[in-house]
């Protein structure tokens, strides 16, 4: 069957149509795709950028707590050392209040006798003067006797003198009985002069004892006193040891813990470090991966006006990624001719020109799109990147928070007119 040559050139033509819908339509799932995992892969990176700084601050935190942990071991080690000094010092002031208590018992034992022995002492001193006072009263009575005597003898020799010669023999022993009268009384006042110097003794040496009495009853008070302070001595010796074994077992089992501690620290650290070392792989791998996804997009042809728009969402989701990385995280990753406004972009030309106003100027939210949401992309952008080393850290999240919530609005503009087209 023969086909005639205008009848093949139509049937090229329809191939390639198809061929190029077919293709158009490849490029749009392309750039749909690419577009979500750009956007996907913009919002990861920043969620890692931030991860990777409270990382980096837990890193830092537990290097400074592993090093007050190693600084609190060694002082554990210190204070455990101490504690065995203070527990020998203790056990040696139990020691010493156990001596001192059981002299103070010798002592007191001592005072004791003492005391017992001065009040016998006392107790024979008023038998002692008892018996004197009844010698002094009996050499009162003989000399009584004796001046009585005396008296009679005198009374006698005078009636042998009346006598005369018949007397005289009788006044001879009247003679005699004065001489011994005599003798008596004097023997009665020597006695009495002895009796006078033992009372006196005697009371010199009752106010010794009585002395000796008071000071031994101030000795068993302060005794008492020391007897009382040595049991408290001994009583706190004793605590003192009961304690400094608990502060020697506290502290080993401190230092135990904190050497535990200062391990599980390390190994945490460590742990930290790797998860960083694997977190940075991932972060190239992931910037890799978004270098890629650029570089396809940018290989997908715009001749058509809403492919154009596919591959402008990329654009902005590119864009808005790099703003927020150089503000919040401090990369260098935006070039001087990057920093566009809104009509210095790929879309803002399109949205300016002729054929994007053809296109699309008579869709709903076409002047809410060109006049308002895309200026504030890229007035925020902009502002962020002159301005956001002056703000504070507040000011600057609120400000990013603006941008992306204004870069989704340019998304979802551009996805509605893009779905709008596939159905006219």
């Amino acid at each position: 069957m023969w086909i005639s040559s205008s009848k093949v050139d139509s049937l090229k033509d329809q191939i390639r149509q198809q061929e190029a819908t077919k293709s158009a339509a490849i490029f749009s799932i392309i750039a749909e795709r690419a577009t979500d995992s750009l956007k996907a892969l913009s919002r990861t990176g920043q969620q890692g950028l931030a991860f990777e700084k409270q990382i980096e601050s837990l890193k830092s935190d537990l290097d400074q707590l592993a090093t007050a942990v190693e600084e609190m071991s060694h002082s554990a080690s210190q204070v455990a050392d101490q504690s065995e000094v203070l527990g020998e010092q203790a056990e040696t002031n139990l020691r010493e209040a156990g001596k001192g208590v059981d002299n103070f018992q010798q002592f007191n034992r001592a005072v004791v006798g003492a005391t017992e022995s001065i009040h016998e002492v006392t107790s024979f001193m008023g038998d002692f003067m008892t018996r004197t006072r009844e010698i002094s009263e009996l050499a009162q009575v003989v000399n009584g006797i004796a001046d009585q005597t005396n008296l009679l003898s005198l009374n006698a020799a005078i009636e042998a003198a009346r006598a005369g010669d018949a007397g005289r023999g009788f006044a001879v022993v009247a003679d005699s009985v004065r001489e011994l009268a005599k003798r008596s009384a004097q023997a009665a006042i020597e006695i009495n002069k002895i009796v006078d110097d033992v009372v006196s003794g005697a009371n010199r040496i009752q106010e010794v004892v009585t002395a000796s009495n008071q000071s031994l009853d101030q000795a068993s008070e302060t005794g008492q006193v020391v007897r009382d302070t040595l049991h408290k001595a001994l009583e706190a010796a004793n605590e003192g040891a009961t304690l400094s074994g608990l502060i020697k077992q506290a502290t080993s089992e401190q230092s135990s813990v904190s050497t535990e501690m200062s391990s599980r620290i390390q190994h945490s650290a460590s742990e930290i470090r790797e998860a960083v070392s694997t977190y940075h792989l991932m972060a190239s791998t992931n910037s890799n991966l978004r270098n890629l996804q650029s570089e396809l997009i940018a290989s997908i042809p715009t001749d058509d006006p809403f492919m154009l728009l596919r591959v402008a969402k990329s654009d902005h989701v590119i864009w808005v990624d790099k703003v927020l990385r150089q503000v919040l995280f401090g990369e260098k990753a935006l070039r001087e001719e990057e920093l566009k406004d809104c009509n210095q972009c790929r879309l803002g030309k399109f949205l300016n020109s002729h054929q994007g106003k053809a296109a699309i100027g008579h869709l709903s939210g076409f002047q809410e799109l060109h006049g308002v949401i895309h200026p504030k992309v890229h007035d925020l952008g902009l502002k962020l990147v002159r301005e956001g080393k002056s703000m504070t850290s507040e000011q600057r999240m609120q400000l990013a928070d603006e941008l992306v919530s204004a870069s989704d609005k340019v998304i979802n503009a551009l996805n509605d007119f893009v779905h709008k087209s596939t159905l006219s």
